[in-house]
This record gives C-alpha cells, structure tokens and sequence, in this order.
C-alpha cells in the first residue's frame, strides 16, 4: 500500500460541490467522519460505500478500497433525508 497514493473528492451541496485532494489516510479520515457526523452518504471509486460501525475494521476496508484503483476518488451527497410521501 502506498501512503503517496493521492485520493480526490467530491463534496456536494445545496450551492454545488466542493473539491478535495488527499493522502489515503487523510481521505479515510476525513470521508468516515463526514458520514457519520454529516449523515452523508459516499461513493468511492463509483460505487456506494456504507459504514455499519464506523471501526477500524471498516476504515481498512475503505483504505483498501481507494488503494485498489490506479486513481482513487469519492463523492459525498447532500445531506439526505428518508422517508415517503
């Protein structure tokens, strides 16, 4: 595993989305807390990615997630809301 590897983001807002540019473990950090503290919902590397616990265990996983690829990235959402109508 490569601490150099560079992940990129996306975080997305009611005014548009943000960028975001980092080291692995930077973006591991910084994705699980905006999911669990901002009820944000990611995707990494195209796909959905949830969070049960948000332990270690699933901090490597997301790490090995953004190493697999040549080019990790992520979108956050909005805050999203559930419910029906």
């Amino acid at each position: 595993m490569s601490n150099s590897k560079k992940v990129i983001g996306q975080i997305a807002d009611a005014s548009g989305h943000t960028d975001y540019a980092g080291t692995l473990d930077e973006a591991v950090t910084f994705v699980m807390d905006a999911v669990q503290n901002s009820a944000r919902w990611v995707y990494v590397n195209g796909n959905p990615f949830q969070f049960e616990k948000f332990d270690a265990i699933e901090a490597k996983s997301l790490r090995d997630a953004f190493d697999s690829v040549e080019e990790p990235s992520f979108v956050l959402t909005g805050v999203l809301q559930g419910g029906s109508r």
